[in-house]
């Protein structure tokens, strides 16, 4: 894996941090209907709520990231073993 340019770490270490509170905040909002919701209803409505908080495009790959990762955690575990 290529070597990150010094502070690039931490600068995205910040933002996935920022997006990961920011989409904690939305699923808390939507709780109640997203436990209603198949996994691909769970992904429309989490970003339509997302995108009054995108502020740029670099943020917005770091919201649809982490997102993205909880998502597929939650299918993941909705799978039988």
């Amino acid at each position: 894996m290529a070597e990150l340019p010094p502070g690039l770490q931490a600068h995205m270490d910040r933002a996935h941090a920022r997006a990961n509170r920011e989409l904690d905040d939305v699923i808390a909002g939507l709780e109640p209907k997203l436990a209603d919701a198949g996994t691909e209803q769970r992904i429309i409505m989490i970003m339509a709520a997302l995108d009054p908080v995108v502020d740029d495009l670099g943020y917005a790959k770091a919201l649809c990231a982490a997102a993205l990762n909880r998502i597929l955690d939650q299918r993941a575990q909705e799978r039988p073993s």
